[in-house]
């Protein structure tokens, strides 16, 4: 037997544990919380809209987001201006606790093309943090502020 197929080499296995090494830390961080619930709403509702413009543009289709008394619901239409709109519970976002969206009354529809209907500003707030202020362009891009 050749000694090369006798089994792996010390430098061979420092190179597999250093590849594990640095997976397990890039999903750790991906894995991490937020520090504050604010921040994590902020980018629940980001991904919400986010997801709903992509699925938008994916099926040529409108998607709707609008509160719920718990978060975000997403509902799918033949365009915005449509009158029977199905729910996608699959998209529905939760909110951490404590955290409040205003105003309280609003919704986004993103049509086939990934524009959104109205320009639409969000003030994320709770009470032991400073709040955090979601935009929705009407380009369908969204950005994030403190």
């Amino acid at each position: 037997m050749r000694r090369r197929e006798r089994g792996s080499s010390l430098v061979e296995l420092l190179v597999a544990l250093a590849v594990i090494g640095i997976a397990a830390a890039a999903s750790a961080v991906a894995l991490r919380p937020a520090a504050a619930p604010v921040d994590d709403a902020a980018g629940r509702v980001e991904g919400a809209m986010h997801a709903a413009r992509l699925q938008a543009m994916a099926s040529a289709s409108a998607r709707r987001v609008r509160p719920e008394p718990e978060g975000l619901a997403t509902s799918r239409g033949d365009d915005c201006a449509a009158a029977d709109w199905t729910d996608e519970p699959a998209l529905a976002v939760a909110l951490p606790a404590g955290v409040s969206v205003t105003p309280e009354d609003w919704s986004v529809c993103f049509d086939a093309r990934g524009t959104a209907d109205v320009n639409l500003v969000l003030e994320l707030d709770h009470p032991a943090h400073s709040p955090r202020r979601l935009e929705v362009l009407l380009g369908g891009a969204t950005r994030v502020r403190r």
